[in-house]
C-alpha cells in the first residue's frame, strides 16, 4: 500500500535498490525523487523531511542506501549517520549538501558516509555516485573533491609556514578583533599585528584581508 506525503512509504521491488531520501526541501526532494524513479534500477522506498523520521522508519523500510542531506531542521546529516550506523552498519550513505564548506564534508566524512554530491551538481553525477556507492565502493563529486583539495592545501599552508603566532590572530580576525583589540588581547603593539597580517596575506596568496579572513572560514580552517 502506498502512502502519500512527506513520509510516505512505497511499495518495494525485491529485486531493486531501495532508496530512503532524507531532504526537508520539497522541491529538492521532489527532483531527486524523478532521478530515482526514471531508473530500473532503483526503488524510492521512502521520502521524509527530518533526521527523526529518517530514523524512526529505518527498521520498517531496511534501505539498502539513504541519501540524506547535510542539515536537517533537526539534526545534521553527521548525526542522523552515526545513528544509522549504529543499528544498521550495513546500509550505505550518500551525502548531499548545497553549502561548500570543508567543515560540514569533513562531518560528513567523519560520520563514515560513502559519497558526497552537491545539490548543484548535475543528475548525472547524483546517478553516478548511487551506483558506485551501491556497488560497495565511495563516491566523491569533482566539486567535492576540488573543495577538499582546496582546504588539505591550505591547512597544509597553515600548519606547514604559518606561526603559532600568525594562527592566533587569524583566528582573532574570524572573530571580528580589530588590530588594537588584537595587539590587547595578546600583550603585544599594534605595529608588530600589522606586520603579523602582512605576513599572512604574503604566505596565504591573498592581499585583502576581508578575503582572508572570509577564506579561512568557509574552508573550516578557523572556527569562530
Amino acid at each position: 500500500m502506498i502512502k502519500t506525503g512527506v513520509s510516505g512509504f512505497i511499495a518495494l521491488d525485491m529485486d531493486k535498490t531501495k532508496i530512503l531520501l532524507v531532504e526537508d526541501n520539497a522541491m529538492v526532494r521532489e527532483l531527486i525523487s524523478i532521478v530515482v524513479k526514471q531508473s530500473d534500477k532503483y526503488e524510492l522506498v521512502g521520502e521524509v523531511g527530518d533526521g527523526k523520521e529518517a530514523i524512526a522508519q529505518l527498521e520498517t523500510i531496511n534501505p539498502d542506501i539513504i541519501i540524506l542531506d547535510a542539515l536537517l531542521p533537526d539534526m545534521t546529516g553527521a548525526e542522523v549517520a552515526k545513528i544509522v550506523f549504529k543499528n544498521q552498519p550495513e546500509v550505505k550513505i550518500l551525502g548531499i549538501t548545497a553549502f561548500k564548506k570543508i567543515n560540514i564534508v569533513k562531518e560528513l566524512i567523519t560520520a563514515g558516509v560513502h559519497g558526497i554530491v552537491f545539490k548543484d551538481d548535475s543528475w548525472k553525477e547524483l546517478e553516478k555516485a548511487i551506483e558506485i556507492i551501491v556497488s560497495g565502493e565511495s563516491y566523491f563529486s569533482q566539486k567535492v573533491s576540488v573543495l577538499m583539495g582546496q582546504a588539505l592545501r591550505m591547512m597544509d599552508q597553515l600548519d606547514g609556514s604559518l606561526t603559532k603566532r600568525e594562527k592566533q590572530i587569524l583566528k582573532l580576525l574570524a572573530n571580528g578583533f580589530g588590530v588594537k583589540d588584537i595587539a590587547k588581547e595578546i600583550d603585544i603593539n599594534a605595529k608588530t599585528v600589522n606586520n603579523h597580517i602582512t605576513s599572512l596575506k604574503g604566505k596565504l596568496n591573498i592581499h585583502d584581508l576581508p578575503r582572508l579572513i572570509v577564506h579561512a572560514i568557509k574552508l573550516g580552517i578557523v572556527s569562530i
